[in-house]
């Protein structure tokens, strides 16, 4: 149980960082505009 909430937040957290990339404007803008 706790190592599929683990996996699941996990793959949560990539999804996030994959939308904050490619729309930074989404997530409060300058912190991703750099790369």
């Amino acid at each position: 149980m706790l190592t599929e909430d683990v996996g699941s937040g996990l793959v949560l957290h990539c999804m996030v960082l994959m939308v904050m990339e490619k729309w930074p404007n989404l997530s409060g803008g300058g912190n991703y505009n750099g790369k």
